[in-house]
């Protein structure tokens, strides 16, 4: 894995970053991403403060990172609990 220099905008701001080359695509569409939802919560809330609207996107996306977490973790415990069940019938044959 080859790093890769990189400059992230976010809230007008230029990031400078070094990050392996087969994220910056991702990176690339957090970074819009994030600016589209910064210019929806200074649309939608008034917002004037770049801090602020930042703020907002953090706890948006952090809460999306927490969602999706406790679903897979219910997945992985759920298909657990099944090969589990499937290997305690082998075990009494």
């Amino acid at each position: 894995m080859e790093n890769k220099s990189v400059n992230i905008k976010v809230g007008g701001r230029f990031y400078p970053l070094s990050i392996p080359s087969e994220e910056e695509e991702i990176l690339r569409d957090l970074e819009k991403k994030v600016e589209g939802m910064i210019k929806k919560f200074e649309a939608n809330y008034a917002i004037k403060d770049k801090q602020d609207a930042l703020a907002l996107c953090i706890l948006q996306l952090g809460t999306n990172v927490e969602v999706n977490k406790q679903k897979y973790d219910n997945i992985i415990s759920a298909s657990k609990e099944k090969v589990d069940h499937l290997l305690s019938l082998f075990e009494e044959d």
